[in-house]
């Protein structure tokens, strides 16, 4: 089929991607959703302490801010090491995403 064979061509799929590229540029994605809401969240349970933290009350503890990459990649983690499949790159997103939800959690993100 030549309509399949031009559609599957690098010329093809680059057009194609750039098309989705376009039609997604506004979305955002779920985990930077997570992390803004964390943040956003964070930020007000530091604003609203005021008379407690004047009274020497304890800064509340870090809260746990969780993503959809951590639950996914974790998975493609986990069944990898089940199977004896090194996942090196998935690896070390999962790594880096868990450092960005750590500095979150500890206030350590000022602005995403």
């Amino acid at each position: 089929d030549p309509d399949a064979t031009a559609a599957l061509s690098p010329d093809g799929l680059r057009g194609y991607v750039r098309e989705v590229m376009g039609a997604t540029a506004g979305n955002v994605s779920s985990m930077l959703q997570d992390v803004e809401r964390a943040a956003a969240d964070r930020a007000s349970s530091s604003e609203g302490g005021g008379a407690e933290q004047a009274r020497g009350a304890a800064t509340p503890a870090p809260f746990r801010v969780s993503t959809e990459i951590e639950y996914l990649n974790g998975y493609v983690r986990r069944r990898g090491l089940a199977h004896s499949i090194p996942t090196p790159h998935n690896d070390r997103l999962l790594h880096y995403v868990k450092m960005l939800c750590e500095d979150i959690s500890l206030g350590n993100v000022e602005q995403l």
